[in-house]
């Protein structure tokens, strides 16, 4: 069982550590703000490897249905380079920055990963239950050794969040160092949808970042009906 706990600010600014909202009301804020997530890793060391390797898509079923910018998923495509695709995947390691919106999904780490082993499992119970994601590899270009992590919170048609976990992206080169030549963020092909956390490097091991609707966080300070399945019933 995984009991995962996450603060957001209710105002979140276009700076390092925060971004958004885009046009569906997603931001983003990271572990370097004060209300950001705590950082944390899923230990899926246990799980068998995807088979998957160098610039490859493997299909997978996801454990509960996942609710993206007015379309549910059952289904996704891995990238060994670091993502995970709803719609317009493609196989090159050269990232594409959500801005442009020419892909779904989230780019945890995307850049030319090498001797990359892929995980995916599910931790918990419903109705809170995570499916994780863990990309674990070298760097094609420069050696060295990187690990990520993308979590899917249940509850996607209701309060979509998900969450970025960037354990060690040090590879021991500057040009790749920090997410120097990576994508990291959500994309969607509808303009003005999606959060680019980084298209550029400026990031660090050890960091985390949540990403999800502002009125729909478990935490949100203030929430309307219309956030809710179903009406509530009880005391206050």
């Amino acid at each position: 069982e995984v009991c995962v706990w996450f603060w957001a600010s209710l105002t979140l600014t276009a700076n390092a550590g925060s971004g958004g909202p885009d046009i569906w009301g997603y931001s983003y804020i990271d572990s370097q703000e004060l209300d950001g997530p705590p950082f944390g890793l899923l230990d899926l060391s246990s799980v068998t490897a995807l088979p998957i390797s160098g610039d490859q898509l493997e299909s997978i079923s996801l454990p509960f249905p996942w609710n993206w910018y007015g379309q549910q998923y059952t289904m996704a495509n891995v990238s060994s380079n670091g993502v995970l695709f709803f719609d317009g995947e493609v196989t090159d390691p050269q990232g594409v920055c959500p801005s442009l919106n020419s892909w779904d999904g989230v780019a945890t780490f995307w850049d030319d990963w090498s001797s990359v082993e892929v995980r995916a499992g599910q931790f918990g119970a419903y109705p809170q239950r995570v499916f994780g994601l863990e990309w674990a590899g070298d760097h094609a270009a420069v050696g060295g050794y990187g690990t990520v992590q993308l979590w899917f919170l249940e509850g996607g048609g209701i309060r979509p969040e998900l969450v970025i976990t960037l354990d060690d992206i040090t590879f021991g080169d500057p040009s790749v160092d920090g997410g120097a030549s990576a994508v990291i963020g959500t994309s969607s092909s509808l303009t003005g949808a999606g959060l680019s956390w980084s298209c550029g490097g400026g990031l660090q091991d050890g960091l985390s970042s949540w990403f999800g609707r502002e009125g729909y966080r478990v935490s949100s300070p203030e929430r309307t009906s219309s956030d809710l399945p179903s009406h509530f019933y009880g005391e206050h």
